[in-house]
């Protein structure tokens, strides 16, 4: 995330209601992760900012275009967790193109880790992450070479 700071913000006169993820000193707005928020919150609080009447609106436009994130926020909590178990051979083969017992064979050939950590610090299974690069080389292949 990025800290962004505007030397030039003009306040009319109000405070920012207290919250954690901005500071108001003088006439500079702070808004970042120095203070434990991530992007959602930043975007409520310059909301509240500018109903406030904080910062004006081509402010409030330039933070909130800043601090929107590139990706979608998928809601993850709302998919059930990876189960190679669960899965039929069927769904193994379209999925992965691989079969569903030779799984355990090519992780022991590409000597998969049993566990690994992610960029953004998120723990997964080898066979789990062996089956996501199945299923994305999977899914070139089939943009590459249609059916």
């Amino acid at each position: 995330m990025k800290l962004l700071r505007f030397e030039s913000i003009r306040t009319v006169g109000r405070e920012l209601p207290p919250a954690k993820s901005n500071r108001l000193t003088g006439s500079r707005l702070e808004l970042g992760n120095n203070w434990g928020c991530g992007m959602k919150e930043t975007r409520e609080t310059l909301l509240v900012s500018y109903c406030s009447n904080v910062i004006t609106i081509e402010v409030y436009a330039l933070l909130f275009d800043e601090n929107s994130p590139n990706n979608s926020d998928f809601p993850y909590y709302k998919y059930p967790s990876f189960n190679l178990e669960s899965q039929s051979d069927a769904e193994c083969r379209a999925n992965f193109r691989i079969e569903k017992h030779h799984i355990p064979l090519v992780e022991d050939v590409l000597h998969i880790p049993q566990y690994f950590a992610c960029h953004q610090a998120t723990l997964s299974e080898g066979t789990e992450g062996l089956c996501m690069l199945l299923k994305l080389t999977t899914v070139h292949t089939c943009l590459i070479h249609p059916q």
